[in-house]
């Protein structure tokens, strides 16, 4: 297994519109797996947030395979930057984070023009500064912001203010909730409930042009059961809320617009049919 086989690419289509889609050679970016969106910053660049797992995260059969004909690999949080709209990148930064999980780390620039890149952790959500914009960053520490060790989503909005979709006041990942914060990530004043429910996670999120906000994610997804019929009594449901601001901040929907636990797609038991 080579390098370039296991890793991130990017494809480039020029005319997205056309009945028939022609796309460009595919363009390695980094080994080995991007989970979360990129970042553009005020400067231009952009910057992707590319993971190396450790190995006591995997589990045996796939940390064999993983690291199958590479030998050792430099573990981390790395930042990859590209100046030039995606046409070449380079391996810009790496955070380093005491008790890091499967990373799926987030960059977001702050106000006062530093970046801070948040990871996933065993203890909930890590957070890590850079003063020079990505090239070196502070030792990670807790952020405090909390949670399960499980995905989380984390962006600057079109208002100035930053939103936080993660589990509050769980007992595991349950109350998924959208959180508001006017102050850079100090302090998270306003919050909305979107999914109370068990085993509810890996948000992800977008904001179109209108101020609305969409939050897709999964519930029950059934993973780790111990037979078939386990795995059928689960939901494994893709779920997603319309929210905006608005809502957050008077912490109910208030906008006509606005719904949440709406089911994008749902797995069921494949049909059988018999012929006579």
């Amino acid at each position: 297994m080579s390098t370039e086989n296991d890793g991130v690419f990017a494809a480039i289509c020029d005319d997205p519109d056309a009945d028939t889609l022609v796309w460009r050679k595919p363009l390695f970016i980094a080994k080995d797996c991007m989970l979360n969106k990129p970042t553009v910053l005020s400067t231009g660049e952009w910057i992707f947030p590319v993971a190396v797992w450790d190995r006591s995260v995997m589990r045996p059969a796939f940390r064999e395979e993983y690291y199958a004909n590479e030998g050792e690999k430099e573990v981390g949080a790395f930042l990859y930057k590209t100046t030039d709209s995606g046409k070449s990148f380079e391996k810009y930064g790496k955070v380093d984070m005491p008790n890091r999980s499967f990373d799926e780390h987030i960059v977001i620039e702050l106000t006062d023009g530093r970046l801070a890149t948040f990871v996933r952790t065993k203890y909930g959500i890590g957070v890590a500064y850079s003063s020079d914009r990505g090239k070196t960053w502070t030792e990670g520490v807790d952020s405090g912001l909390g949670g399960p060790c499980s995905r989380f989503f984390i962006k600057r909005l079109r208002s100035g203010r930053i939103l936080l979709v993660n589990h509050y006041g769980f007992t595991a990942r349950d109350h998924l909730t959208a959180m508001l914060s006017e102050d850079d990530g100090k302090t998270w004043k306003y919050k909305l409930s979107i999914d109370e429910r068990d085993n509810v996670s890996y948000p992800d999120a977008v904001e179109d042009e209108n101020g609305n906000i969409y939050i897709v994610y999964d519930r029950e997804r059934g993973s780790f059961m111990k037979n078939i019929d386990e795995i059928y009594s689960c939901a494994r449901e893709i779920l997603y809320a319309k929210i905006t601001e608005s809502d957050i901040i008077a912490g109910k929907l208030v906008n006509a617009g606005s719904e949440l636990k709406r089911v994008v797609s749902k797995l069921v038991p494949p049909t059988i049919e018999c012929s006579e």
